[in-house]
């Protein structure tokens, strides 16, 4: 839950509930994406070029050639509730550094 406040005063409260499995925009060609490594918007003539990725994990992506990278951020469709209205969303989510909460980028040794 996000609690806003706006400049009048007014109180925005905003749910956002995720609805698929995030995406990982390195398969769509940001973040140097695709098997090629040269990212989006690169001429590469007639073709159509299309990957496979593991986005399984929390943080870790697997690419085709089986490497394992980790993006800046993802992206998944959602539903959202601002103050008890309801719609849909596109939720881009980024983080950076250790979420306790979760778990991620916390080593065992910090948790003991």
């Amino acid at each position: 839950m996000i609690i806003v406040e706006a400049d009048d005063g007014e109180i925005i409260n905003i749910k956002v509930e995720s609805l698929m499995h995030p995406i990982c925009y390195t398969g769509t060609g940001y973040d140097g994406g695709y098997n090629d490594g040269k990212g989006l918007g690169l001429h590469r003539g007639d073709l159509l070029e299309a990957d496979i990725y593991d986005i399984s994990h929390a943080e870790d992506v697997v690419l085709p050639n089986g490497k394992i990278v980790r993006p800046w951020h993802r992206e998944a469709g959602g539903m959202v509730k601002i103050n008890g209205g309801t719609g849909m969303s596109h939720f881009p989510s980024a983080s950076s550094g250790p979420i306790g909460k979760y778990g991620l980028g916390i080593s065992s040794t910090d948790q003991a």
